[in-house]
């Protein structure tokens, strides 16, 4: 263990006051008002996995080109 760090840690990360901070912007949902266009990202993901497009299946029939090569099936 290093008996020095290289920077010195601010006032804030002394007294707890970041990680408050951090709590409490997690807490009241800040991220979601700042980034209010990851919600349609995050939707249209969320009905990709209920349809079934990440299952093994689907994944294989998207990705056949790269397991055939010059023989392309379909």
């Amino acid at each position: 263990m290093k008996l020095f760090r290289y920077r010195r840690p601010s006032i804030a990360r002394a007294l707890g006051i970041s990680s408050a901070k951090s709590r409490f912007t997690r807490a009241t949902g800040g991220r979601a008002v700042r980034h209010p266009t990851a919600l349609l990202g995050n939707a249209e993901r969320r009905l990709k996995r209920r349809v079934g497009y990440y299952a093994p299946l689907a994944r294989a029939v998207r990705n056949r080109h790269r397991w055939l090569g010059w023989l392309k099936l379909w």
